[in-house]
């Protein structure tokens, strides 16, 4: 990818094919969801009612795909909404063409967690209820390989639940050190940051399994974790717990 002189994007296919230009900037692009060049979205904000609608746009087009202004919020927000006061969004990366979209009222912090089709913008599932404490910089995410479970940090505290069947699985209490989700690589173990240090938990009830670890290992679809050391990369398979 090259970042063009007039604020555009071009993608340079890797061998013989057609660049492509984009309209999306080098921003826009840190924000991108899906598979292939995929999407990004972009914050329409309002203020007659107050609102923070999401606009989804296809980077490959440059054509909207969709605005949250048009869909209906989860029915717990929605009996919030005003005359005055609509709602907020915001898209966060999963897997493939699915991405978690959290739904609030304009202002709150207490969110609602959906899964929907980012082409659409059609919901698949609605997730649990969670309280972002205004929080954007602090935000974690890990996904199974499968996709069936996500486990979601975005300010007080993680969640983790069935993205299948939108049922929380466990959810931390408010006296607990927050856990920040990195990895969930499917074999019974989530990987997290405790405090800033990273952490082994059991993805099923969070129990601590082994903390002090230096570096969160990256892992592949199919069972493969990956560590860089002094000597290069160390590669090796996952153990269930």
């Amino acid at each position: 990818m090259d970042a063009g002189a007039s604020g555009d994007a071009k993608f340079l296919p890797i061998g013989d094919g057609q660049a492509l230009t984009s309209e999306a900037s080098h921003v826009d692009l840190q924000r991108t969801v899906g598979s292939g060049l995929g999407y990004y979205s972009q914050q329409d904000i309002s203020f007659q009612p107050y609102a923070e609608w999401l606009t989804a746009t296809d980077i490959r087009t440059g054509k909207k795909v969709w605005n949250t202004k048009d869909l209906a919020p989860p029915a717990a927000v929605a009996k919030l909404v005003t005359e005055d006061n609509a709602t907020s969004a915001r898209l966060m990366p999963y897997q493939g063409d699915k991405v978690l979209l959290e739904w609030s009222l304009y202002g709150e912090s207490e969110a609602v967690m959906t899964l929907i089709d980012v082409k659409s913008g059609r919901r698949l599932a609605e997730g649990p209820g969670i309280d972002t404490n205004g929080a954007i910089d602090d935000d974690g995410l890990a996904v199974s390989p499968d996709g069936k479970t996500a486990v979601v940090q975005y300010g007080k505290g993680a969640v983790a639940w069935n993205t299948e069947t939108g049922k929380e699985l466990w959810r931390q209490a408010a006296d607990e050190v927050t856990i920040m989700s990195k990895a969930l690589p499917g074999n019974g173990v989530l990987y997290a940051y405790l405090d800033g240090t990273g952490a082994a938990l059991d993805a099923d009830d969070k129990k601590l399994l082994r903390s002090g670890i230096d570096e969160i290992p990256q892992f592949t679809t199919n069972g493969y974790a990956v560590v860089r050391g002094t000597g290069g990369l160390f590669v090796f398979g996952t153990q269930p717990v």
